[in-house]
């Protein structure tokens, strides 16, 4: 999607241009998970239990004792539901691993991933928030985005 691609921010940056979206360094630092991730604790915002990045199987063990199954796999610089896999027994994670890592690489060109406790049954809230260059800010409401198709907003 060309509203989730950093260089569109970057090139209206660049040309002067006001672009209705986040600022180019915000999508970069939100688009990559691990920095996501870092950024979430830095700001005490509470996260289910997970990882830095992954490349190797032989690091998904120790993680896995850590935090329990069910886990979910994630693309650290991935979206749109690609590089994704839910596990929830220890015979299928070699398998889920191997196809979430290869996934992600050929879509984002970087395998690296990372591991998630899963929750069954969450909702999926968005806040719509909408602020200007001198301070106001406006909430434009919520919406639940729970009806999902491989990983895809249905509704």
């Amino acid at each position: 999607f060309l509203a989730e691609n950093v260089e569109l921010p970057e090139a209206c940056e660049k040309n002067g241009i006001v672009f209705i979206g986040p600022r180019s360094e915000a999508m970069r630092q939100l688009g990559d998970k691990i920095s996501a991730r870092n950024l979430a604790k830095k700001c005490h915002v509470p996260l289910t239990q997970g990882s830095e990045g992954v490349t190797s199987f032989g690091d998904v063990d120790a993680i896995v004792k850590e935090i329990g199954f069910p886990i979910i796999f994630k693309a650290a610089l991935g979206g749109g539901g690609r590089g994704m896999r839910i596990v929830m027994e220890t015979k299928e994670l070699r398998n889920a691993f191997v196809m979430a890592s290869n996934e992600a690489l050929k879509a984002f060109g970087d395998a690296t991933l990372l591991v998630e406790h899963y929750v069954p049954h969450a909702r999926h809230v968005e806040v719509q928030i909408l602020g200007d260059n001198y301070g106001r800010v406006i909430h434009l409401g919520q919406r639940d985005c729970s009806s999902q198709r491989r990983y895809q907003k249905v509704i």
